[in-house]
This record gives structure tokens, sequence and C-alpha cells, in this order.
């Protein structure tokens, strides 16, 4: 399966130029705008206004968290991680006037965006997504239907390469 090693060497690669990446000296990550899920000028006003957009943000936010500890998707989770940001940076703005137990939002808003945050949580990521990788080419029978495969799912990792280096 001399493609399945390339495509399973592209993703370490990838992951390693990720590690060892260091075009943001402040280890900061950016989210990406289309994903974000949050203007940055969304006002809460008061505390009544805060009190009934919280459990939805929460719940979004606890969706998102979910998905990116179980998806298989590179759309899903590199869109779902910044969305949790935005989700994240909205409940710190209710925290005014609601309190949440545990973490605070910003806390968990702002360890998001550390590198080493988002480097665990992709690395995480590849290796579910190299095992199902395996098992999805694994389970066909013919030589073609596994290399059509392996580039589809190849053609799919990588449309979101920009994605594996930190911004």
């Amino acid at each position: 399966m001399k493609a399945s090693e390339n495509f399973l060497s592209a993703i370490r690669k990838a992951g390693q130029k990720l590690l060892q990446s260091t075009s943001n000296p402040q280890r900061i990550y950016t989210p990406n705008p289309a994903w974000y899920g949050s203007d940055d000028s969304v006002f809460i006003p008061n505390a009544e206004q805060a009190r009934a957009m919280a459990p939805s943000l929460l719940g979004q936010a606890q969706d998102s968290a979910d998905l990116l500890n179980k998806t298989v998707s590179p759309s899903v989770f590199f869109e779902r991680y910044d969305f949790l940001i935005g989700r994240m940076d909205l409940l710190a703005k209710c925290a005014i006037w609601v309190s949440f137990s545990g973490t605070p939002p910003k806390a968990v808003a702002k360890e998001l965006r550390t590198i080493e945050k988002r480097t665990a949580a992709v690395d995480d990521f590849l290796e579910r997504y190299k095992g199902h990788t395996i098992d999805k080419i694994a389970s066909f029978k013919t030589l073609k239907g596994k290399l059509s495969n392996l580039d589809k799912l190849q053609t799919e990792l990588f449309s979101f390469e920009d994605c594996l280096s930190p911004q």
C-alpha cells in the first residue's frame, strides 16, 4: 500500500510543520473570521439579554467541544474549533452578568488561542483521521477502490492544509 504510506507520511509532515512553525512570535492562533461565528462588535447591554443568550451559547460551545473530540471530518474540526472560540468570546461578554462554574469563558477562549493548545487539538484530530483512513481503506476489497478512496481522503484533508499551520 505505497499510496497509503505516502498519505500517512504527508499527514505526519503536516503535523511536524505545525509543531515547528515559529511564524507567530506571540504564539497566538487567530481564528478564521468566516468560521468564528461571532462579531467582535456584538454588544450585550444588560443582564437580561446576557441571561437569555448564555444557555444557547453554552450549548453551542459544548456541542462544538464534543464534535472536536470525536470528528474525523477536516471541515467539521477546523470550522468548529474557530466557532468554539467565538462562542467562548460571547460567553465571556455574558460573564459580566452571568456567573459560570468552572473555568471562566474568557480563560477558555484565551487557552484555545494558544498555539500549544491548537497544536495538541490538531494532533489528536490527525491521529483520529489517520485511524479512520486506515479503517476506511481496509474496508475496500479492490486496489482500485482503495486507491480511489485514499485519493478522496487525501484531497479532503489537504483542502485544509492552510489550517495545519499556525497563523
